[in-house]
């Protein structure tokens, strides 16, 4: 029954009391951090299963209360509601698109992927009831305390593990994160950990200093220890969490007893922990200094374009969302302001995450689990531990603040420190219901997660049970495998399974009809895949390009060509590269080969790439169509018209190319190499070497004093002969005296030193000038150029 009014925590009849259970909470988080964050369903299931023996040995005899009851309930059931029938209601336009013009196989509920969504609504169950789990428990200040000094001891033993890993460059087993910047994959999940375990252990060596414990040299350790991790992490978040926590929290204390000196003593220390990031944080500091992220650049913005639309794709389904697991297919298929070639995997806030996964009912269920849970930390007593409590719940105030540019609140191990934290905060009275049929209730539960863990851990070794995610990775290998050894008939039927499991994966479409377009007769079914496919990936022009080469090696040409216009439609600032890449790879089919000439109409960048692969007809006909439509080539910049140029005297009529440079003098600074080549060809060197000459930029040289008499320089230059310098200081000297045969030998001499440098050929070009050596002067401007 309900407790009719709290009574002292001293005289609680169901509080908990076991030290061991408070070994098991924390050993179950710091183990959750242990494994990588516990991000993969190998880690998960572990944690299931030791979160279900700790349910065993340690079970409540109470729980919070009516409102967090009903708050976890409605929040979990309106996870489950993915699996209402899809015909309940309306469904947004891009469900219907898939399942009625494309026949995709989504199923009957409302959530496309039942089998993805109901391992995260396994997931969701473990955090909701280990959420109860903590919040039921009712220990005092000496066990809060001592809670969190365990919990703080072991994040500062993993930020020393991940400290050292990083320096040496060793890499944990188990923890992925690219650039070897804490446990989490992602450097900010491991620095929002850092952050909030880093406010608490700031406060326990703030407390011991103020009252001179041995600890305190031990937890001001393990401050400037979370500080170099953090400064690893290399993320501004963690940083800001970090100060602005320990601000928040000296100034809750303003209006204490001591308020003024405790303040003080707390700016003085936050002063002396900036100067410390002033001068010890290296690339992180950077960061904030010069808003840079050589990382990750412009991903701030790319942040918000993520968020804006994140937050119009929730707004189709505002009310139960898209089912949980869902968000990365869905929001892939309609982003815009983010649309880009890359895949976004979550939104970058976890309120944006749920809204768009769970509806928005979630986040006002958590708000309102907010409301109630700042109630019972609210007001603090004047006792000792207060501060501590103090510390926990500034600490999750700065996690759920952080969830609105990231995704910590999704992530398992930095959610059990988040929620350690929010039941240490939690003011010691009694609440709710107690009595000793709760402890079979979560006996119960404890059962039920066995049974969730070991169908997990089972999946991960072997298709054992119903699919989840690590069924995928396997039939993904499986998949990679068959299809370099070619085996076609394999991979079809692990493409299948997959998509039993995960149907919005355009990749498993792609993968099946690449089998069914080799297969006899199965060019419809491929097309039709290719199609889900396209559509589920709107924004990547590879797969596209992909496609056109499976239709080229099946000899579909028209397929192909439809295929070629997609990627060019998607190609946007890459066009010219992919334009190329369907040219390439069209070699040998004329018909397609032909059909891409259509590209070229409007884009001059593609013509020119056209005529890198064209025949000589075809580049005659490719450059009239231009020159029809711009004969004057005023569209054309002077880039684009050098390149035109270049790829017209290669590939096309090099005699009317030549006419045209001459009756056209405006295109003579972008063309005049191949005038010149036109006239060398006809052996006219002379206007060759004069047009070169005329359009050719002189060529930067050093001063070249030459007050000293030919004899004295001869005489250095011989005694010198490695020394170009000295060698060009005698060839002005007899370019001066009008000795050019001897200037032509000093040149000559000069171009044997190694490393020379390459203006003297255009210093040659000029003495054969003068010395109207015309065929001389051409083939020292080609070595200059070479041309």
């Amino acid at each position: 029954m309900e407790s009719k009014a709290p009574t002292a925590y001293s005289t609680t009849k169901y509080a908990v009391r076991s030290r061991g259970s408070i070994f098991a909470i924390v050993g179950m988080t710091l183990l959750a951090l242990a494994l990588g964050g516990s991000t993969e369903l190998w880690g998960q299931s572990v944690i299931v299963l030791a979160g279900a023996i700790v349910l065993l040995l340690f079970p409540p005899r109470q729980v919070p209360g009516k409102i967090p009851l009903i708050l976890l309930s409605l929040f979990f059931l309106l996870a489950l509601s993915s699996f209402l029938p899809a015909d309940w209601g309306s469904m947004p336009k891009w469900y219907t698109h898939l399942t009625v013009d494309l026949q995709a196989p989504l199923g009957h509920f409302r959530t496309p992927q039942p089998w993805l969504s109901l391992q995260a609504c396994g997931v969701l169950f473990f955090c909701l009831v280990w959420m109860c789990y903590l919040l039921a428990q009712n220990w005092n200040s000496s066990e809060k305390a001592l809670a969190l000094q365990l919990l703080m001891a072991g994040v500062i033993l993993l930020a020393a593990v991940a400290i050292a890993a990083f320096l040496l460059n060793y890499r944990i087993p188990g923890w992925n994160q690219e650039q070897n910047r804490g446990w989490f994959p992602n450097r900010n999940q491991s620095a929002d950990v850092l952050a909030l375990c880093g406010i608490v252990t700031y406060v326990l060596a703030f407390k011991s200093l103020q009252k001179r414990r041995v600890s305190a040299f031990f937890w001001t350790s393990g401050v400037v220890i979370i500080g170099v991790a953090l400064v690893i992490c290399y993320s501004r978040a963690g940083i800001l969490l970090f100060f602005a926590g320990i601000g928040i929290w000296h100034g809750t204390g303003l209006f204490r007893r001591q308020g003024g000196k405790h303040v003080a003593l707390g700016a003085a220390a936050g002063l002396l922990l900036l100067s410390l990031f002033f001068i010890f944080g290296g690339t992180t500091l950077d960061r904030f200094l010069k808003n840079s992220d050589p990382l990750h650049a412009g991903k701030g913005d790319y942040r918000i374009s993520i968020q804006e639309d994140a937050l119009r794709v929730s707004m189709q389904t505002p009310l139960l969302g898209v089912g949980l697991g869902n968000f990365e297919p869905v929001f892939t298929l309609q982003r815009q302001a983010s649309a880009d070639q890359n895949r976004t995997l979550h939104p970058e806030s976890d309120w944006l995450w749920m809204a768009v996964e769970m509806g928005w009912l979630a986040p006002l269920l958590v708000l309102a689990g907010l409301r109630w849970w700042l109630g019972e930390c609210i007001p603090f007593a004047q006792k000792a531990g207060e501060s501590l409590r103090r510390a926990a719940m500034v600490a999750f105030v700065m996690f759920i603040i952080h969830g609105l540019v990231d995704v910590s609140g999704h992530r398992m191990g930095s959610v059990f420190v988040g929620l350690l934290m929010a039941s240490v905060a939690m003011a010691p009275r009694a609440r709710g219901f107690s009595g000793i049929w709760i402890a079979s209730i979560f006996r119960i539960l404890a059962v039920i997660l066995v049974l969730l863990g070991t169908w997990w851990l089972s999946s991960v070794w072997e298709d054992a049970g119903p699919p989840t995610s690590a069924t995928l990775d396997r039939l993904q290998a499986r998949i990679d495998q068959d299809a370099a050894n070619g085996n076609l008939a394999s991979l079809s039927e692990a493409a299948n399974a997959a998509l039993e499991i995960a149907p919005m994966d355009w990749t498993y479409y792609f993968r099946r009809a690449s089998t069914e377009a080799f297969r006899n007769g199965g060019t419809a079914e491929a097309e039709s895949d290719f199609r889900i496919g396209r559509f589920l990936e709107p924004h990547s022009c590879d797969l596209c390009v992909y496609e056109a080469e499976v239709w080229l090696a099946t000899d579909e040409s028209q397929r192909c060509l439809d295929a070629c216009a997609e990627a060019l439609r998607r190609a946007g600032d890459k066009e010219v590269l992919i334009y190329t890449t369907l040219l390439k790879l069209s070699v040998n089919n004329p018909q397609v080969h032909a059909g891409l000439a259509s590209a070229t109409s409007d884009n001059v960048d593609n013509l020119i790439a056209y005529l890198e692969f064209a025949t000589p007809e075809e580049a005659t006909s490719t450059l009239d169509h231009l020159l029809a439509r711009d004969p004057n080539l005023q569209t054309l910049s002077f880039d684009q018209q050098g390149k035109l140029f270049s790829a017209w005297w290669v590939h096309g009529d090099q005699d009317a190319l030549a006419r045209l440079l001459l009756t056209h003098a405006q295109w003579q600074l972008a063309g005049w190499k191949f005038l010149a080549l036109h006239f060398a060809a006809q052996q006219d060197f002379e206007l060759a070497a004069m047009t070169a000459l005329r359009y050719q930029p002189r060529p930067i040289m050093p001063p070249l004093p030459s007050d000293q008499p030919v004899p004295t320089l001869e005489s250095q230059f011989n005694t010198h002969p490695d020394d170009a310098m000295e060698g060009l200081q005698l060839y002005q000297a007899q370019v001066q005296a009008n000795d050019f045969d001897g200037a032509l030998a000093t040149l000559s001499a000069i171009e044997k030193i190694k490393g020379c440098p390459n203006y003297i050929f255009y210093l040659q070009a000029q003495l054969y000038v003068k010395k109207q050596l015309w065929e001389q002067a051409w083939g020292s401007l080609q070595q200059l150029n070479a041309m």
